[in-house]
């Protein structure tokens, strides 16, 4: 088009006046101009070498994800954004960590987005990242596991609750870990009681363990020999959350006396019976989970009025229970609910939903609620169950 050929002209003749003035001018004018143009070139050849490397890095398939750093990130199309990209590298690595990896991030991001963007960011990541939480994630293999604990080595929590595909191969990834690793959730998991003692009783300084089940296929692979190899390797648990786990029985929960620092269990819907409760008691827990299980009102009794036995002397100690969920417990009548008013002193949640030989229409059910509602604990029925 003719605007195109004028265009052209006038730039041609522009530069070529410009020439001619700096053939004119002095030896110094033209010892500036061209420091300023070679200044010009070099900065243009680098912008163009980060494009072609950011565009490398934006080729890269995200693992797992099914999409390209292309559909996140846009290329590098100004000299300002390549200024942001320098400012960003040269930040305290602290300061990255706090901003970018201390919580704030979801741990999906980091992985597969975050830390595609350039080598200080992983190298930030792979040293301050502590919390690996993939709730949830459907597609990860035992290799994708491998590479995530390689990349992040001072891991101290991994969420993989509701990862149905999560096994025994999976977890033995984990023992490279043990020196940090002190929350591990695995709720909903296919994790059995072999991979517990292969790889779970070698993360000797876990905090919190959940191996919950929850669907009726999963709840047999956990048992008493899973409690037994927990309560031997790992003398630091706080947490230790075993629901739907069917086939473990008294027999391995005495033995969880050798946790000196547990603080809360979970065994609803196991095969507990009243005669375990004393050694419950014993352990002066502040969350206890017994739903669905065959425990009765003596069992409940020795839970709100526990004992220490030392030297053959036994003796009274005050009830630390905070929470006690009672949900589907059958065989707890009203004479279980008044112990808990008269002698569980620091309760502040009692869940008591479907317990079908508790009458709540009696006066005397009524009276041990209201004496638990005025000293602050939250009595739940089927009745206000929304509020669990």
């Amino acid at each position: 088009p003719q605007h195109t050929i004028n265009t052209y002209i006038y730039n041609t003749t522009q530069h070529i006046s410009s020439s001619i003035k700096m053939d004119n001018a002095p030896p110094s004018t033209r010892t500036r101009s061209n420091k300023r143009e070679k200044e010009q070139e070099s900065s243009l050849l680098t912008d163009v070498t980060k494009q072609k490397t950011a565009r490398k890095k934006l080729r890269i398939e995200i693992a797992g994800s099914g999409i390209t750093p292309r559909q996140i990130f846009k290329p590098l199309s100004s000299k300002k954004q390549i200024k942001d990209r320098i400012a960003l590298e040269n930040l305290p690595d602290s300061l990255i960590s706090n901003c970018l990896f201390s919580g704030y991030l979801d741990s999906k991001d980091i992985i597969q987005t975050l830390m595609q963007v350039n080598r200080h960011l992983r190298r930030v990541a792979c040293e301050s990242v502590t919390l690996l939480d993939l709730r949830g994630f459907k597609r990860i293999t035992s290799n994708d596991m491998d590479r995530l604990v390689r990349n992040f080595r001072n891991l101290s929590e991994i969420d993989l609750n509701y990862c149905h595909q999560i096994g025994n191969s999976h977890i033995a990834k984990f023992v490279p870990l043990a020196h940090s690793l002190k929350k591990l959730r695995l709720r909903g998991t296919a994790v059995t009681d072999r991979g517990v003692e292969r790889s779970v009783a070698k993360l000797v300084n876990l905090e919190e363990l959940d191996l919950s089940k929850t669907t009726q296929d999963q709840s047999t692979r956990i048992s008493d020999s899973s409690v037994n190899v927990i309560a031997a390797s790992c003398p630091m648990l706080r947490s230790l959350l075993l629901g739907w786990c069917v086939r473990i029985s008294d027999h391995s929960i005495r033995n969880l006396s050798a946790l000196l620092r547990l603080e809360e269990v979970d065994l609803s819907f196991s095969k507990l019976t009243t005669d375990v409760c004393s050694s419950l008691a014993s352990l002066n827990l502040k969350r206890l989970d017994i739903s669905a299980t065959t425990i009765d009102c003596t069992g409940v009794k020795l839970l709100s009025q526990p004992t220490i036995s030392f030297a053959g002397i036994t003796k009274k100690i005050d009830c630390e229970l905070q929470v006690l969920k009672l949900r589907h417990a059958e065989n707890v009548k009203k004479a279980g609910l008044r112990h808990l008013a008269l002698h569980a002193k620091k309760l502040q949640l009692l869940d008591i939903s479907y317990c079908g030989n508790i009458d709540l229409d009696l006066s005397d059910v009524n009276a041990s609620i209201n004496y638990l509602n005025e000293h602050g604990a939250k009595v739940l029925t089927e009745e206000n169950d929304e509020l669990r």
